[in-house]
């Protein structure tokens, strides 16, 4: 068992991969939705470092 499969927003842990190898059905629950606005920030400042 797992506790979920993201990182800040980005899943981290690739599910059907996972069902795949195990030969069992895998399934994801969030426990709260995404800040997605922290999320959409987050990616800004690391596109904005990129091209610095």
């Amino acid at each position: 068992m797992i506790d979920g499969i993201a990182v800040g927003g980005f899943n981290i842990i690739d599910l059907p991969f996972l069902s795949e190898q195990l030969e069992l059905p895998c399934i994801a629950i969030m426990r709260r939705l995404p800040n997605l606005v922290a999320i959409d920030k987050g990616i800004l400042v690391i596109i904005h470092n990129a091209n610095a």
